[in-house]
């Protein structure tokens, strides 16, 4: 079998974005970029494929982008049925299942989302409750 350089570049191009995605999908944090590229780069992965490929999965429906209070992208693979909340105080990004949220108003199956809820995490009530 003989490979040319074509195919060994469409293989080592795959090869990346599965990383890409594999790190993605083994975490709960909701990295930014720079946060993959920062476990990525000793595999020789620069941060312009992170973004190249993060915009692919993106567009494959296999991870979304959580906007932050900052107007930083973070990123999630999407392994279960939730949305996100996100603290405009700490920044905090949580998950929420959406049978959980929505449980009695649907009487349907929901099988994507990207909902983004905004407000004020539990933490930042009590010290903002603290403070008065």
């Amino acid at each position: 079998m003989i490979i040319n350089k074509r195919q060994v570049w469409i293989q080592e191009k795959h090869c990346k974005k599965m990383k890409i995605f594999e790190n993605l999908s083994k975490r709960y944090d909701h990295p930014t970029s720079k946060d993959i590229y920062d476990d990525l780069k000793g595999e020789g992965i620069g941060l312009a494929t992170i973004y190249r490929n993060l915009n692919n999965l993106l567009d494959e429906g296999k991870i979304v982008k959580i906007i932050d209070n900052n107007h930083v992208n973070h990123y999630d693979a999407i392994k279960n049925k939730h949305c996100h909340f996100v603290c405009r105080s700490c920044g905090l990004i949580k998950d929420i299942e959406v049978d959980k949220l929505f449980k009695d108003d649907l009487d349907m199956e929901v099988d994507y989302n990207n909902v983004v809820l905004n407000g004020i995490c539990n933490n930042c009530l009590k010290n903002k409750e603290r403070k008065s």
